[in-house]
């Protein structure tokens, strides 16, 4: 007996999925194209959800309907989070829902739907981490932490929430940025909680107690746990505080860090920079100096010869004026670096900044023989990339810029003519990155 039922078509993909993939990818920083994709079918709903909820910046106002959603039967993005945000300064009173993402509304109203959030329906950090064991959540790697006061928290509430931290089994990056502690303790009591899973920690801290006082507790107080490879600090209060604390760990296994990068540096801030530059463990380093805090720096400040493992090196926010130029670059920043001596050393990146007050003649009369001197040497011993970039005043005219850039290329002119230098003179406008050796991921969904 014939079927008379027609033959259901198999459904092949038109495009191969290494093809596909490769599309959706291009589309991650587009929420609504991702948002059409996976509605294409489920194999583009993996790879859209990938991509749209891999990081979810929980805000204070977000964080009620991000639980109502992820605890339904039908979440579909369960299992793609890897990152969270929380920010206690992100309040808002009224957001407007677009296609099911909640974003703040600056436009007139009148223009979509709007919901009305109250100061309850704000969910803020201490409340928000009471959520820690949301099955949507058990993949985090990665935590950042913004604008929270735990010093308005009872000792309780900080026991609470060490203890929601230590379910995030396999956390490996912890980012601090704008918190205010009491002191040094806690902070190393939350790495402790932590275990051994932490990899990162960026410390953008301050302390409420004085700088003696937590100076005093780095003796007996340990950070970093056994497996802590990188640390970011770029606070007054975090630079000489945080280095001591890995700076009396120095003798223990504890002290494993191999990347460190460190902001806004100042001038009192360089004899603890003295102390991290101990670690021979070190493999890449960024110091950042903050603009216009740092007189002359020389080859004591910072000693680079004991760092055998040294990788890679940034050296950035020097600043350039008509006092110290000549000082800088034609004996201490050859010193500097002609103190290097690690087999492995491929990566140096050197920032300098101009400042509107500068007369850019000046350049034109520094000699760059011992620099470039120093770098031929690095070169030929292995350094295989060297960038130099110098941020202008954003109100420095095209001849200028020009002019600073032909002045360099002149006194480079060896390390340009071996395609060992990657020279740019950019604006204080401009997009550059803090530095090139270590480039975080971008976030999808910034507001």
């Amino acid at each position: 007996m014939t079927d008379t039922h027609p033959q259901r078509l198999a459904q092949n993909p038109v495009l191969p999925w290494e093809l596909t993939d490769l599309i959706i990818d291009h589309l991650r920083h587009d929420i609504r194209a991702l948002g059409v994709c996976g509605a294409v079918c489920s194999e583009w709903l993996i790879r859209s959800r990938y991509h749209m909820f891999s990081t979810v910046q929980l805000w204070p106002w977000r964080m009620q309907h991000f639980v109502s959603l992820a605890t339904d039967e039908n979440c579909t993005f369960t299992n793609f989070i890897t990152r969270i945000e929380m920010d206690d300064a992100k309040i808002q009173g009224t957001q407007k829902i677009y296609g099911g993402q909640f974003r703040v509304e600056t436009k007139p109203e009148g223009r979509g739907q709007q919901e009305n959030v109250g100061e309850n329906s704000n969910i803020m950090f201490n409340d928000a981490m009471s959520h820690s064991g949301l099955k949507c959540l058990s993949q985090v790697n990665a935590i950042q932490i913004r604008n929270v006061d735990w010093t308005s928290l009872s000792p309780v509430q900080q026991a609470s929430l060490r203890s929601h931290f230590s379910k995030f089994s396999q956390l490996r990056r912890l980012e601090f940025h704008d918190v205010i502690f009491h002191d040094v303790r806690e902070v190393a009591r939350i790495t402790r909680s932590l275990g051994a899973s932490l990899h990162h920690l960026t410390a953008n801290i301050s302390f409420l107690k004085y700088l003696e006082h937590n100076l005093a507790l780095t003796t007996s107080c340990t950070i970093a746990s056994s497996e802590l490879r990188s640390m970011e600090i770029g606070t007054d209060d975090g630079i000489p505080i945080l280095l001591n604390c890995l700076a009396n760990s120095g003798g223990s296994h504890h002290n494993k860090i191999q990347e460190l990068k460190l902001r806004n540096v100042e001038n009192k801030h360089l004899q603890y920079i003295k102390s991290a530059l101990k670690n021979k463990k070190l493999q890449r380093l960024v110091v950042d100096f903050k603009h216009e805090k740092v007189s002359l720096i020389s080859e004591e400040d910072l000693d680079f010869s004991s760092l055998h493992e040294l990788r890679a090196l940034a050296i950035s926010g020097l600043q350039l004026s008509s006092s110290s130029i000549h000082a800088l670059i034609e004996r201490s920043l050859p010193k500097i670096l002609g103190r290097i001596e690690a087999p492995f050393f491929t990566t140096l990146e050197i920032g300098f900044c101009i400042n509107a007050l500068f007369s850019t003649e000046v350049v034109g009369c520094v000699d760059w023989t011992h620099l470039q001197r120093v770098l031929l040497n690095l070169h030929f011993f292995g350094l295989s990339t060297i960038r130099i970039i110098v941020e202008v005043a954003a109100e420095s005219t095209t001849d200028q810029i020009l002019y600073i850039e032909r002045q360099l290329r002149a006194g480079f002119d060896q390390l340009i003519a071996r395609k060992a230098l990657d020279l740019k003179v950019v604006t204080e406008s401009s997009n550059v990155p803090e530095d090139g050796l270590v480039s975080d991921a971008g976030y999808i969904d910034k507001d």
